[in-house]
Order: C-alpha cells, then sequence, then structure tokens
C-alpha cells in the first residue's frame, strides 16, 4: 500500500508539471479566505521587488473542502499594474495547483523558495520540497520562469527563436560539454531528452539530462539573440 501511495504521488505530480501553463481551471475549486496573512520580502533590487506571501485558500480534496495554507512569492513595484497583476496570478495559480496536489497526494516534510534570478527581463523562481510518502525521501525542484517584460511563463519549447535559433544554442552548448568534460547528452533541439531550465542572472541552467545531476550553465550573452527574453 505505501509503494501504491508513492507511485500514484509521483504520478500525479509529474502530470501537474505538464500542463504547460497553470490556468483559472487549475484553481477553480478553490477561493482565497485569508489575505496575506504573512508578508516577508525576498529580493528588492531591479525596477520591482518580491515578497513572499502566505494566504489560506479553502480547496476541494477528495470531494471535501479544506482550509490549504500556502506560502508564495508576489511582485511588486511594476509601473505597468496590468502586468503585474498578470504574473502574480500566474505564480500564485501554480503554486496553488502544485499544493493542492501535494495535499492530495503526498507527504511534503519541508519546503523553501529560492529567487535565482531577478531581472528586468526575466524572474526564475525555484520552489524545493521533500516529499516523504514512506520511510524514504526524495528531493525535488520545480522552476517557475517568467518573461517579465510579457508576463508569459517560459519553457524549453517555447524559449528559442526559430529552428535556427536551436541550432546556434546547441552549438554554443556542445562546446560547453566538451570544454567542461560533462558526461551527459546535449538536450538542445533532441526530443529524447527531457530538461528542467531556470535562470541565473548570468546564466541559463539546464538540468534534468536523462535523469543525470549534472547542470549545463549556458551564459545568456552567449544565447541572447537566440532566446524570447
Amino acid at each position: 500500500m505505501k509503494n501504491l501511495k508513492k507511485v500514484s504521488c509521483i504520478i500525479i505530480f509529474l502530470l501537474s508539471l505538464l500542463s504547460v501553463g497553470c490556468s483559472n481551471n487549475d484553481v477553480v475549486n478553490s477561493n482565497d479566505v485569508d489575505k496575506s496573512s504573512k508578508q516577508e520580502n525576498i529580493s528588492s533590487n531591479n525596477s520591482y521587488e518580491v515578497e513572499s506571501v502566505t494566504n489560506t485558500f479553502k480547496t476541494k480534496i477528495y470531494e471535501e473542502y479544506v482550509d490549504l495554507e500556502i506560502t508564495y512569492p508576489q511582485v511588486k513595484g511594476l509601473e505597468d499594474k496590468d502586468l503585474e497583476n498578470t504574473i502574480n496570478k500566474t505564480i500564485k495559480n501554480k503554486f496553488l495547483s502544485y499544493n493542492e496536489v501535494f495535499a492530495a497526494e503526498c507527504n511534503v516534510i519541508d519546503e523553501s523558495l529560492e529567487i535565482a534570478s531577478k531581472t528586468d527581463n526575466i524572474l526564475s523562481i525555484r520552489y524545493k520540497f521533500v516529499n516523504k510518502p514512506d520511510d524514504v525521501e526524495f528531493h525535488k525542484e520545480i522552476d517557475i520562469n517568467i518573461n517579465m517584460k510579457n508576463g508569459k511563463l517560459i519553457y524549453p519549447d517555447n524559449l528559442f527563436k526559430s529552428e535556427e535559433s536551436v541550432e546556434k544554442v546547441k552549438s554554443i552548448v556542445d562546446e560547453i560539454i566538451k570544454n567542461e568534460n560533462l558526461n551527459v547528452e546535449n538536450p538542445i533541439g533532441n526530443e529524447n531528452t527531457y530538461e528542467d531550465v531556470y535562470f541565473t542572472d548570468k546564466n541559463l541552467v539546464i538540468y534534468n539530462i536523462n535523469d543525470e545531476n549534472t547542470e549545463i550553465k549556458v551564459p545568456l550573452d552567449e544565447i541572447s539573440d537566440y532566446i524570447n527574453i
């Protein structure tokens, strides 16, 4: 039974990651019941700030409504308030969607937030958590990358400007793998590999390549002409 619960948790969690944008449908059963019960400033560089907000939501889990308390980042200080509201709604819905899955199927025993990159172009949020469905702990990360110019989520499949851009970046990554003697296959343009990405202020970081723990750090100044940022 324990193994079944563990497998169920992993499968449902992976399915939640495959939703390419968390729309309003992801939180249709949830309602805000406690606005901004706690706020904590995370970062205040650049032209906007990021703060950690804790709210309680009424959400439906297994046909029963429960109060679900979650902590998630929100931005403030953007001149374009419509853009700011769009970004904040996207972040909130993503975190709520994940936490609904966790509450229903998983046993999260620890979690943390990290702002990996905060620039005028990119906000990259790393949500790290530890799931322990039985006696084994699973350390996982979820990355939420947002284009701060248009408020859209950034994924590997919408990152590049064109097929030609993919080939250009692939060539750059080939050199990085060779020069750093990394024992991984180049994931760029390869449909047989699954990669996760996040950003630092200087790099695009690719990881989870063929289940390897290796990270490939690609300088943004070398690929800026080829990506939609």
